[in-house]
């Protein structure tokens, strides 16, 4: 029994140096972020892929670090244009956190910009909207939802969406615009 207790203790000890690391090179990253290389006039993109292997080192000591998994993706998908790798890392990251919004929302812009895989973008878009921490972060995902149905020409959908974003306070009147929109689009008249 006392060997099972020090494991306890050990364990307990080993993930709180983990954690310790992984805030200490998020500081790192974040220290970087903000102080990124400018070279005629664009970004120095070498230091973001020198700062990857950070990024990816912090998720593995905490795998539940949104804020890495959300850089990574992010960097990944717009940086790098790497999509693919970029939705395999947010997906990694919704698995360790399930019920994180910034995740599915970003994933879901993956799936629908570059990867065109419309039905995983409007699924990943309505769990963000169940997810929204606020009213507008459930505009954002509800958004994305109406944007992504629209795009793959699901108006019923896209409608749907726009109403439940009518339903938040101050968007009424935008979203009563673009389902008038959208049903003269499909009466055959100009958007």
């Amino acid at each position: 029994m006392p060997f099972s207790v020090a494991a306890v203790v050990v364990r307990s000890f080993l993930g709180q140096i983990r954690g310790l690391a992984a805030d200490f090179l998020w500081l790192r990253v974040d220290e970087y972020q903000h102080r990124r290389r400018i070279v005629g006039g664009d970004l120095l993109r070498q230091d973001d892929e020198a700062l990857m292997p950070l990024v990816r080192l912090i998720t593995w000591l905490d795998p539940h670090f949104v804020d890495a998994y959300a850089l990574g993706g992010q960097w990944l998908a717009f940086h790098f244009n790497r999509p693919h790798e970029a939705v395999a890392f947010y997906e990694e990251g919704i698995r360790n956190n399930p019920q994180d919004f910034d995740l599915h929302n970003g994933a879901a812009w993956v799936y629908w910009r570059w990867l065109h895989q419309y039905p995983r973008a409007t699924a990943l878009a309505r769990e963000a909207a169940d997810l929204a921490p606020d009213d507008l972060h459930r505009f954002q995902a509800l958004w994305l939802e109406a944007h992504v149905r629209m795009t793959v020409g699901d108006r019923a959908g896209a409608v749907q969406a726009w109403r439940e974003i009518g339903r938040i306070p101050g968007y009424e009147q935008g979203a009563a615009t673009w389902i008038a929109r959208i049903n003269t689009q499909a009466a055959g008249g100009k958007p």
